[in-house]
């Protein structure tokens, strides 16, 4: 992903990776200069050389217009990931470690549904943003059919076959064209963006909390494991 260069409304995303990544500006970034590599390898296609037309019947998954999209999508999703983790912390008002202890084995359903619930009962003064761009999340956000479905995939369309988990068995077909599939990943962008942009958390906040995973670690290893036990 190339360096992040612009300057005011998308530079003050560059907080959300953890470590000396740019953060989420980049990923903002990158998703904006998707329509323009898809219009510039359109354009190509005019001249028609053997390897455009080759790429032009190559099935929509396997081009670098949808992988680059899936990327953007995976490299996202981590980075709210670490941001949904800390605003639990913070709504909770515990500990960095306990927050870790809290959400390592959560998964994002349940996430979700704790933090709404904390996020309403809050007086934070930006609570209506929070649970407006959180809800826009929970609606759009497909992250377990991106991520675990079967992918059927024709030239200009694919299919994510997704099944369920748990319950009654359904399987589920989720319809893309490249145009579509980019719209909705760029909107999820946008919405994260709206409440990372409300939770006011720096890339300092977002750095200590995730170092905190790590730190929790080290404490585990150096305790003995043994219970306590009373003289009583």
């Amino acid at each position: 992903m190339a360096r992040l260069r612009a300057k005011g409304f998308a530079a003050r995303f560059a907080f959300f990776f953890f470590g000396e990544t740019i953060g989420f500006g980049g990923v903002f970034s990158a998703a904006r200069n998707v329509p323009m590599k898809r219009r510039c390898a359109s354009s190509s296609l005019n001249f028609s050389s053997l390897g455009d037309l080759a790429m032009a019947k190559t099935p929509l998954a396997q081009r670098p217009e949808f992988t680059q999209l899936m990327g953007l999508f995976h490299g996202y999703w981590s980075s709210l990931d670490l941001t949904i983790d800390y605003a639990i912390c913070q709504f909770l008002k515990v500990t960095h470690h306990q927050a870790h202890l809290i959400t390592a084995g959560m998964t994002s359903g349940p996430k979700f549904r704790l933090l709404a619930d904390l996020i309403g009962r809050s007086d934070h003064p930006k609570r209506d943003q929070l649970l407006g761009s959180l809800n826009g999340i929970r609606a759009i956000q497909k992250r377990d059919v991106f991520a675990h479905s079967y992918i059927e995939s024709f030239s200009d369309s694919v299919n994510f076959l997704s099944r369920t988990t748990g319950g009654t068995y359904k399987a589920t077909k989720h319809e893309f064209t490249q145009s579509s599939f980019e719209k909705h990943i760029l909107e999820m962008v946008k919405v994260s963006m709206q409440f990372y942009d409300a939770l006011g958390a720096s890339r300092a906040d977002l750095q200590t909390f995730a170092e905190a995973a790590l730190s929790l670690n080290r404490k585990s290893k150096t305790s003995t494991g043994k219970p306590s036990t009373s003289k009583s």
